[in-house]
Protein backbone atom coordinates (compact mmCIF):
# COMPACT_ATOMS: atom_id res chain seq x y z
CA UNK A 1 0.00 0.00 0.00
CA UNK A 2 2.78 2.43 0.81
CA UNK A 3 4.53 1.44 -2.42
CA UNK A 4 1.37 2.29 -4.37
CA UNK A 5 1.06 5.65 -2.61
CA UNK A 6 4.68 6.51 -3.42
CA UNK A 7 4.30 5.47 -7.09
CA UNK A 8 1.06 7.42 -7.54
CA UNK A 9 2.55 10.50 -5.90
CA UNK A 10 5.62 10.33 -8.12
CA UNK A 11 3.76 9.86 -11.42
CA UNK A 12 1.03 12.37 -10.74
CA UNK A 13 0.54 14.62 -13.81
CA UNK A 14 -0.16 17.90 -12.00
CA UNK A 15 1.27 18.55 -8.60
CA UNK A 16 -0.43 21.06 -6.37
CA UNK A 17 0.90 24.42 -7.46
CA UNK A 18 0.46 27.42 -5.18
CA UNK A 19 -1.06 30.31 -7.11
CA UNK A 20 -1.51 30.26 -10.87
CA UNK A 21 -1.15 26.93 -12.65
CA UNK A 22 0.48 28.33 -15.81
CA UNK A 23 2.35 31.34 -14.43
CA UNK A 24 4.92 32.21 -11.82
CA UNK A 25 7.83 30.35 -10.24
CA UNK A 26 6.16 26.94 -9.91
CA UNK A 27 4.26 26.98 -13.19
CA UNK A 28 3.40 23.93 -15.25
CA UNK A 29 4.73 24.25 -18.79
CA UNK A 30 2.18 22.87 -21.27
CA UNK A 31 3.34 20.31 -23.81
CA UNK A 32 3.63 21.42 -27.42
CA UNK A 33 2.21 18.89 -29.85
CA UNK A 34 2.76 18.78 -33.63
CA UNK A 35 -0.82 20.02 -34.13
CA UNK A 36 0.07 23.20 -32.23
CA UNK A 37 3.10 23.75 -34.46
CA UNK A 38 1.03 23.20 -37.61
CA UNK A 39 -1.66 25.60 -36.40
CA UNK A 40 0.92 28.29 -35.59
CA UNK A 41 2.62 27.83 -38.98
CA UNK A 42 -0.73 28.09 -40.78
CA UNK A 43 -1.56 31.27 -38.83
CA UNK A 44 1.81 32.87 -39.66
CA UNK A 45 1.46 31.99 -43.36
CA UNK A 46 -2.06 33.42 -43.44
CA UNK A 47 -0.85 36.69 -41.84
CA UNK A 48 2.02 36.89 -44.32
CA UNK A 49 -0.40 36.44 -47.24
CA UNK A 50 -2.71 39.14 -45.82
CA UNK A 51 0.19 41.57 -45.45
CA UNK A 52 1.30 40.87 -49.03
CA UNK A 53 -2.21 41.50 -50.38
CA UNK A 54 -2.59 44.72 -48.37
CA UNK A 55 0.80 46.05 -49.45
CA UNK A 56 -0.10 45.88 -53.16
CA UNK A 57 -2.46 48.54 -54.52
CA UNK A 58 -5.87 47.39 -55.69
CA UNK A 59 -5.90 49.66 -58.75
CA UNK A 60 -3.01 50.63 -60.95
CA UNK A 61 -2.36 54.33 -61.48
CA UNK A 62 -3.83 54.14 -64.99
CA UNK A 63 -7.03 52.49 -63.73
CA UNK A 64 -7.25 54.93 -60.84
CA UNK A 65 -7.44 57.97 -63.15
CA UNK A 66 -10.85 57.14 -64.59
CA UNK A 67 -12.57 55.03 -61.97
CA UNK A 68 -14.61 57.90 -60.46
CA UNK A 69 -16.04 58.83 -63.87
CA UNK A 70 -16.97 55.20 -64.50
CA UNK A 71 -18.87 55.16 -61.19
CA UNK A 72 -20.80 58.27 -62.21
CA UNK A 73 -18.96 60.92 -60.18
CA UNK A 74 -17.83 63.78 -62.39
CA UNK A 75 -15.95 65.93 -59.93
CA UNK A 76 -14.53 64.17 -56.90
CA UNK A 77 -13.32 67.38 -55.24
CA UNK A 78 -16.75 69.00 -55.52
CA UNK A 79 -18.46 66.00 -53.92
CA UNK A 80 -15.94 65.83 -51.08
CA UNK A 81 -16.27 69.58 -50.59
CA UNK A 82 -20.04 69.31 -50.21
CA UNK A 83 -19.70 66.53 -47.66
CA UNK A 84 -17.16 68.52 -45.65
CA UNK A 85 -19.34 71.64 -45.85
CA UNK A 86 -22.37 69.75 -44.53
CA UNK A 87 -20.29 68.33 -41.68
CA UNK A 88 -19.02 71.81 -40.76
CA UNK A 89 -22.56 73.20 -40.79
CA UNK A 90 -23.68 70.46 -38.42
CA UNK A 91 -20.69 71.12 -36.17
CA UNK A 92 -21.09 74.91 -36.09
CA UNK A 93 -24.87 74.91 -35.67
CA UNK A 94 -25.86 77.26 -32.83
CA UNK A 95 -26.72 75.37 -29.70
CA UNK A 96 -29.68 76.02 -27.46
CA UNK A 97 -28.16 78.18 -24.71
CA UNK A 98 -31.24 79.16 -22.71
CA UNK A 99 -31.60 78.03 -19.09
CA UNK A 100 -33.61 74.87 -18.66
CA UNK A 101 -35.64 74.33 -15.52
CA UNK A 102 -36.75 71.01 -14.08
CA UNK A 103 -40.34 72.09 -14.56
CA UNK A 104 -39.79 72.38 -18.31
CA UNK A 105 -37.88 69.13 -18.40
CA UNK A 106 -40.66 67.13 -16.72
CA UNK A 107 -43.70 68.96 -18.15
CA UNK A 108 -44.62 65.96 -20.31
CA UNK A 109 -45.32 64.04 -17.08
CA UNK A 110 -47.72 66.70 -15.77
CA UNK A 111 -50.68 65.78 -17.95
CA UNK A 112 -53.25 65.17 -15.24
CA UNK A 113 -52.89 66.06 -11.60
CA UNK A 114 -55.06 63.38 -10.02
CA UNK A 115 -53.76 60.43 -8.05
CA UNK A 116 -54.77 57.03 -9.29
Amino acid sequence: MQLTRVVFRFFKRYKKVPGLLYGGKNKIIPKIYPQHKERALKWFLMNEENERILSEPYLTEKEEEGHMESLGFTNEARILGEVEKAALERWNKPKDRRIHYLEEHYKHLNIKKSWE
